[in-house]
This record gives structure tokens, C-alpha cells and sequence, in this order.
């Protein structure tokens, strides 16, 4: 099962969503796996590990290190990012849990 999250990111919103990662996760790390880019759109596939510190979609922290990956679309004007299309790989997460 694959999840879509769309929104507008501003600086601000990537700012919070980067300290939301820090509360779930200690020592995390985002890899760019693969970059493509055309036609004022950027395309990247992603992964983030860090150590489980914060509860995330209902699962207790674990202490233990933990991956997820997923992939996402961003649509450029004039420099600033206008569309923001996240596609996080949920099932892969909660695997690491069962």
C-alpha cells in the first residue's frame, strides 16, 4: 500500500516537516536515490533512516533503526516549488515492525 500526500511546500512547511522527522527519528538521514529533472518538474526517489524514538503511524517507538523510502514531485515557477507531490512506501515501513 502506497499513500499520496500533496501540499504547497514554502520554506516554513519543509522547515516543520524536517523537525517532525528529528521527534520521530534520532540521527536521521535522508539519500537522494535518484534524481531526474524535466520541464520545471523534479522527480526523487528518497530514503530516511534514523532510530525509531517517536511513535509513527501507531506503532510505539522501538529504539531500533528504521528505513522508509518513498518518492517525490516537485513542480517549479519562477525558482520556488508551486506543487508538492509525496508518495512514502507505509507498507515497506510497518513491515519493519511485524
Amino acid at each position: 500500500m502506497t499513500s499520496s500526500i500533496t501540499s504547497e511546500m514554502g520554506g516554513v512547511d519543509f522547515r516543520q516537516r524536517a523537525q517532525m522527522v528529528k521527534t520521530l527519528m534520532t540521527d536521521a538521514r535522508l539519500e537522494a536515490e535518484e534524481v531526474l529533472t524535466a520541464d520545471g518538474t523534479l522527480a526523487w526517489r528518497w530514503t530516511i533512516t534514523g532510530r525509531h524514538v517517536g511513535k509513527m503511524l501507531g506503532v510505539q517507538p522501538t529504539g531500533r533503526e528504521v528505513r522508509l523510502a518513498g518518492l517525490s514531485l516537485d513542480r517549479f515557477e519562477d525558482g520556488t516549488v508551486v506543487e508538492h507531490w509525496e508518495f512514502p512506501d507505509l507498507a515497506g515501513f510497518l513491515e519493519q515492525f511485524s
